[in-house]
């Protein structure tokens, strides 16, 4: 009885763990390993931004910048998704080639993770990230969505721009400007704990 269950147990776990082991090996042609090494040179010379950007982002994502990407995946499994930096830069900077194959995306972070701190992912994303109507970046965000340079912001506005990488279509304060203040006013209260996380 016993041989027979570790027989049925190895017959069961062989296949993921030879499954993983392909996940990370330069076999898995899903993944522009390329392409990932230059995004991890890239991440590592991004401007660090002021201090303030820094701990507004971790009063509105709590704890993100200690979090690591297994256990951001693991808390979207229980449908409690968080913040995780290295996470949204794998999958936001387009290395898996196969986008409905989410582990590829586990497995970009995690190799970005090995390489690169959640600081610098961050930084990394505050200068890449689409704000649409051509502007890249939290800097020329400021400057196009408010008119100002971004160590002029008000909290509400840097915390503006910070939830607009949730979804930037979606909180656009041009196209939806009441829904972009109701989010805003919420996570202020989220961050006051007025408010439970949404």
């Amino acid at each position: 009885m016993i041989k027979a269950t570790k027989v049925i147990f190895v017959i069961l776990f062989l296949p993921i763990l030879l499954y993983g082991l392909y996940l990370f090996s330069p076999y898995n042609k899903d993944i522009d390993w390329g392409k990932l090494a230059f995004i991890i040179s890239e991440i590592e010379k991004a401007d660090t931004q002021s201090e303030r950007v820094l701990d507004m982002y971790d009063k509105v994502y709590e704890g993100a910048l200690g979090r690591s990407s297994t256990r951001k995946v693991i808390s979207g499994v229980f449908n409690v998704p968080k913040k995780c930096p290295c996470y949204d830069v794998a999958v936001q900077a387009y290395i898996n080639r196969r986008y409905k194959i989410a582990e590829n995306d586990y497995i970009i972070a995690l190799q970005i993770e090995a390489e690169v701190s959640q600081e610098q992912c961050f930084f990394y994303l505050l200068e890449t990230f689409d704000y649409m109507n051509q502007t890249i970046g939290i800097a020329d965000a400021a400057c196009f969505y408010f008119d100002k340079p971004l160590a002029e912001l008000t909290d509400d506005e840097l915390i503006g721009l910070l939830i607009m990488q949730e979804n930037v279509s979606l909180y656009n304060p041009l196209r939806f400007e009441k829904r972009f203040e109701e989010k805003v006013e919420s996570t202020k209260r989220k961050i006051a704990g007025d408010e439970v996380e949404e």
